[in-house]
C-alpha cells in the first residue's frame, strides 16, 4: 500500500458526503485560530493553517479568524463565532 493511499480515499469519501448533504462545491467558513499558546495547542494560527490545507482539499473554503484574547474570550462567552 502507499503512504497517503488511505488519505486520498478518506478525502474522496468526505466529498461524497458532503454532496450528499447537499454540498456538492463544497462550502465556506470562518474557523477561529487561538491567539495564545496553550499546553494542548501552543500555535493555533498553524494549527488553523494545517487545518484550512486539510479542509481545502475536501472543497471546504476556510477563512482564518482570531482576535486578541480578551475579545477572543467575551465572543467565545456570547457565542459569537
Amino acid at each position: 500500500r502507499i503512504a497517503g493511499e488511505s488519505l486520498t480515499r478518506a478525502n474522496e469519501k468526505a466529498k461524497e458526503l458532503l454532496k450528499k448533504a447537499g454540498f456538492p462545491n463544497g462550502f465556506e467558513a470562518d474557523l477561529w485560530t487561538l491567539p495564545v499558546s496553550r499546553p494542548y495547542n501552543p500555535n493555533g494560527k498553524k494549527m488553523g493553517e494545517l487545518m484550512q490545507s486539510d479542509l481545502a482539499k475536501v472543497g471546504i473554503k476556510v477563512k482564518l479568524v482570531t482576535y486578541d484574547w480578551p475579545t477572543y474570550l467575551s465572543k467565545g462567552r456570547n457565542g459569537d463565532h
